[in-house]
């Protein structure tokens, strides 16, 4: 098969950035409520949107009308922090642009932050769609519809590109946007993005583009 492109999931498929969102959370639940949360207050709702998250804890913390505030706190955060690429997460990008012709970032994190950890990792010359970027964050579909036409792919082609998921909900954006859904196994299992429909799970983005595109 002939992909026509690839779109790169950014948290836990090429940047290893748990422990980063994690911080956030936490630390602006200090500064508004006092409250020190756990990791796993937070981890359960790994892979939703930012603004689903941020509501979820304010609901959790006794706040439900001050989501923003906390969803705010949590975006100056992560604004000003920078995680760790997964090992081969440069080459799967060099790979996915020298075997297809559209090669894009989409992601629910906000613009700045993505574009501060690629600044960071010097990657250059790839196309970011973040938080900003789509009103309806994944799991939503939109998110991957409007970054793909943006980039001149037209609808008949979208089952010839590959999306990059880690998360169920991501996962199912892709698949319900008629996409080519690959599951990486970093934060789940194969069984558990298998369950929601992925073509193929593989434990890497690099493994993924060495399988899918080098064999073609």
């Amino acid at each position: 098969m002939k992909y026509q492109g690839v779109l790169f999931d950014f948290d836990g498929v090429l940047l290893d950035s748990l422990a980063v969102h994690l911080q956030g959370w936490k630390h602006s639940a200090r500064v508004l409520k006092q409250v020190d949360l756990t990791d796993e207050n937070v981890r359960k709702y790994a892979g939703m949107s930012t603004r689903n998250i941020g509501q979820a804890l304010a609901n959790f913390l006794g706040m439900p009308h001050d989501a923003e505030l906390l969803i705010a706190e949590k975006i100056d955060f992560v604004r000003k922090h920078e995680a760790m690429l997964f090992p081969g997460a440069k080459e799967a990008i060099e790979l996915a642009k020298k075997h297809t012709k559209h090669v894009a970032i989409v992601s629910n994190a906000p613009n700045q932050f993505i574009e501060r950890n690629l600044t960071f990792h010097k990657i250059e010359n790839l196309k970011v769609f973040g938080l900003e970027d789509h009103p309806q964050p994944k799991p939503h579909p939109s998110a991957y519809i409007n970054a793909a036409q943006s980039l001149g792919i037209e609808l008949r082609d979208f089952p010839g590109v590959i999306v990059l998921e880690d998360s169920m909900h991501g996962l199912l954006a892709g698949l319900h946007a008629n996409m080519y859904g690959v599951g990486i196994c970093t934060h789940n299992t194969p069984d558990e993005l298998n369950s929601v429909g992925a073509k193929a799970t593989f434990d890497s983005a690099l493994e993924a583009m060495q399988v899918l595109l080098t064999a073609n």
